[in-house]
């Protein structure tokens, strides 16, 4: 197993183009099932050294676990720290943040909030959470008091955030086809990017793990990538390999060290509770 996995971080380090990626992923396209032990799976999260996955579902549960084991907890949404791999915050739609500790499944840390909760994420240095509510406002808070540091209240649709690897800056994927950049700790609007058209939502944001690029996703269908540098859009994803199904895709998550991902999806599209989650990039 672990000579396999040095293979694929090889492999990871060895793709720098387009024809690399879809040379890789036609030999290692094969999917495998991960029964989590949780119905509706919705959100999905590696620890930083990929040994185990988080998965939060509708029904406020989340799995955590490695092939072998796992263990649950009620929750909506979910992110591992980025240095130690056995914290994991949770936000959920009962107006609550929780820390746990998954080594022990009963030791947590519960922060009560005034709304429900959709998003939330560890800065790079793992000393704050940012967690973002129904009401469209941003909370930045201390992930060892849980005291809150600053708020901001959007006038638009605020979606799915991300931090700069520097932990300078948050990335924010809002309505209006706009993302806003945020000076950090201090929640400082900063910037804001048209990245697509006025008549769509940005929805979904990564960050290259060099802080060069950033990764844009929107209600247009379309994924543009944009210099950070320059801040100028370098161009439109081109497709690497489908996985073609049959239901719906609600969330994807990368592997940090290995070309594999994890992704929750039902079943079929007539059958909403058929959640499940898979794992993608395997030669047989």
């Amino acid at each position: 197993m672990s000579s396999r996995r040095d293979i694929r971080s090889k492999a990871s380090r060895s793709i720098h183009s387009s024809a690399d990626a879809i040379a890789y992923f036609e030999c290692n396209h094969r999917v495998r099932g991960y029964d989590m032990q949780v119905q509706r799976a919705h959100a999905l999260s590696w620890n930083c050294d990929g040994s185990r996955l988080a998965c939060g579902s509708q029904d406020r549960r989340v799995a955590v676990g490695t092939v072998d084991s796992s263990c649950r907890v009620k929750c909506t949404f979910v992110a591992f720290h980025r240095t130690n791999p056995n914290l994991l915050a949770s936000a959920s739609t009962d107006k609550s943040i929780i820390i746990w500790d998954i080594r022990q499944q009963k030791t947590h840390t519960r922060l009560s909030t005034r709304a429900a909760n959709l998003y939330v994420t560890w800065s790079p240095c793992g000393r704050y959470l940012v967690y973002g509510d129904k009401e469209d406002r941003l909370h930045v808070i201390d992930g060892r008091t849980l005291s809150t540091l600053k708020s901001y209240e959007s006038k638009t649709e605020m979606n799915e955030f991300v931090y700069h690897p520097s932990g300078k800056y948050l990335f924010v994927a809002t309505g209006q086809g706009r993302v806003e950049i945020f000076k950090m700790p201090d929640l400082e609007l900063d910037r804001i990017v048209a990245a697509h058209s006025g008549q769509s939502n940005c929805v979904a944001l990564a960050v290259s793990p060099d802080g060069r690029r950033v990764a844009v996703g929107a209600s247009d269908a379309l994924c543009s990538i944009w210099s950070i540098d320059e801040m100028i859009c370098e161009r439109n994803l081109s497709r690497v390999y489908e996985i073609r199904l049959e239901g719906e895709v609600y969330s994807v998550a990368w592997h940090p060290q290995q070309l594999l991902l994890a992704f929750a999806s039902s079943g079929d599209s007539r059958e909403r509770d058929s959640f499940g989650v898979r794992l993608f990039g395997y030669t047989s």
